[in-house]
């Protein structure tokens, strides 16, 4: 894994921490704009580095970009959170997604995370709508997106019937 951030206190460790990717450089600068404008990550950049490495490894410097949103870097380090993004990174590529392009454009739906963390029964009506759509991923960006904000309550809160598209 390629640190994002490494905090070199000796020369010994900064000539260490530059054999193995120099850090940010190694993933540039649009990535560091997205980690520090989007929520507090900046203020624990050591203690976020893995959690950051490893999706931004995932998805490639572009699309990580896409993918960080203030909700997803409030929740980021959180286990039930990565949980989420693990399973859903293994759904959607194991349906066809394998370039995760459809995965970091529904993540990055504040909607859909702030839901699939804090709204019980969310996730069990999403993969339901996702069954109805064919396990096709591009469909469920699509309905992500057309269902953006208080239209996704109706999955959780709603008659008990899925909306369609």
């Amino acid at each position: 894994h390629r640190p994002l951030f490494v905090k070199a206190r000796s020369p010994q460790a900064h000539g260490r921490a530059s054999a193995r990717g120099a850090g940010i450089q190694a993933h540039g600068a649009a990535v560091l704009h997205s980690i520090l404008t989007s929520g507090s990550l900046y203020t624990d950049l050591v203690g976020h580095d893995a959690a950051l490495s490893r999706w931004c490894e995932v998805l490639t410097p572009k699309l990580f970009v896409r993918f960080m949103s203030n909700s997803v870097a409030s929740r980021l380090g959180s286990p039930g959170f990565e949980a989420a993004l693990e399973r859903w990174c293994e759904l959607l590529s194991n349906d066809g997604d394998s370039d995760h392009a459809c995965f970091a454009v529904i993540f990055a739906q504040g909607s859909f995370v702030m839901r699939i963390t804090d709204r019980q029964g969310f996730e069990e009506r999403i993969i339901e709508q996702f069954d109805q759509l064919g396990h096709s991923p591009s469909a469920l960006r699509t309905f992500v997106k057309e269902n953006d904000g208080k239209k996704l309550d109706r999955l959780t809160f709603g008659s008990g019937a899925a909306p369609t598209l």
